[in-house]
């Protein structure tokens, strides 16, 4: 082995000369294919020897297994993921013998050996997630395959698949729905492209040899790929409403609504104040009454003015949400709506992409006749 105190002492960028310093310094490269790991063996004189040591199991090229691997569940491993940033979390080494042959062949610039793109935080309905993934060792860095001793050898390795997981609630029975990225785990370039519903969900990107489903037991593997997890939003709007409250009330005989409120909180997650419209829509039900009914918020006050929402072909916006911030409006109709007409209720809101529809849950609808909900005695 040809390495010296001194190479190290440059390599790390530290100023000491003590070996277990150096052995045990934070800035070593985890990524590197050579490098310190936690071992009691001192009979390490070669590269060939080293790397029989490192790529066992328990040592596993001086990473923490658990951090990256699971065999239970891909939930199990996407909370692992969300635990360490999805990264693979590296052991530095804390006791035992300092082998400054370690160091032999060390790369302070190697690089992960998979090289991926993942959306940001937060999407648009109707927006396409383009995924990308080339897997490679990189200069004095680590190969995937490098790996295999982590599951077993090379008959669990070799039955591993490129697997997308969609995670919409992690302690949900259902709450994988996984997407095959193709092909076997080798080395190559690999593409994927999705259009997510509307919601909160995770994505981890691994390789599995399980059917693309929560395994109920057996040898099955989860391998999560380095930087292979993030959170999405999807939205309708950058401007989302979501309902605070929704209430009626009626007559003493129970069979006329007498008035119905509800407080919404608008979100703005731009950084520039928007105008908005919000209203409540109310169909009197069927066989007479009150037809149709809009209640707008403007700013202050509730206008019943069914013709109020339109300025030649442009809808009116009553209100404004701050930038990055949030907005509580309330609407209320006071009248006389018989139940037995059986009445709906929908609500509407105006935001800078376009009108959107929600029912009282909140829950947005392709349409107002979709979001009209029966107002129902309670």
């Amino acid at each position: 082995m040809s390495v010296s105190i001194a190479d190290v002492r440059s390599w790390l960028g530290e100023s000491t000369y003590g070996l277990a310093e150096l052995f045990r310094s934070t800035r070593v490269n985890k990524w590197s294919r050579y490098k310190p790991v936690q071992s009691s063996r001192t009979d390490i004189t070669s590269r060939a020897q080293y790397e029989q040591m490192a790529s066992d199991m328990q040592v596993c090229w001086g990473f923490d297994r658990s951090s990256f691997v699971a065999g239970t569940s891909i939930a199990d491993l996407c909370r692992q993921a969300a635990l360490n940033g999805a990264d693979w979390r590296w052991v530095r080494p804390t006791s035992g013998p300092c082998r400054l042959g370690d160091f032999d062949g060390y790369s302070h610039t190697a690089q992960p050996p998979c090289s991926l793109s993942l959306p940001s935080g937060l999407m648009l309905k109707g927006e396409t997630i383009n995924l990308y993934l080339t897997a490679a060792a990189k200069s004095g860095g680590l190969g995937l395959v490098d790996f295999k001793s982590a599951f077993g050898g090379d008959s669990v390795w070799n039955s591993l698949r490129w697997a997308v997981a969609r995670i919409v609630n992690r302690d949900s029975v259902n709450q994988v729905v996984s997407m095959d990225l193709g092909g076997y785990v080798r080395d190559g370039a690999y593409s994927w492209t999705y259009t997510p519903p509307l919601g909160t969900f995770e994505l981890l990107v691994m390789a599995t040899n399980a059917p693309y489903a929560d395994a109920a037991g057996g040898a099955y593997y989860y391998l999560l790929i380095p930087g292979g997890y993030t959170s999405v939003e999807v939205v309708s709007s950058y401007v989302t409403l979501a309902v605070a409250s929704y209430g009626k009330s009626y007559n003493a005989s129970g069979s006329a609504v007498s008035r119905v409120s509800v407080t919404v909180t608008l979100r703005n997650r731009t950084s520039e104040a928007v105008p908005a419209g919000f209203w409540m829509v109310i169909n009197g039900g069927r066989g007479g009454g009150v037809i149709s009914l809009n209640i707008y918020y403007r700013e202050g006050s509730n206008v019943v003015d069914n013709s109020a929402n339109v300025a030649g072909s442009t809808l009116q916006k009553y209100l404004t949400v701050p930038a990055g911030g949030t907005r509580s409006v309330t609407v209320t109709y006071s009248g006389s709506l018989d139940v037995t007409r059986r009445p709906t209720v929908a609500l509407v809101a105006q935001l800078p992409d376009g009108t959107h529809y929600y029912d009282t849950d909140g829950t947005e609808h392709d349409s107002l006749s979709a979001a009209m909900e029966e107002i129902t005695l309670t």
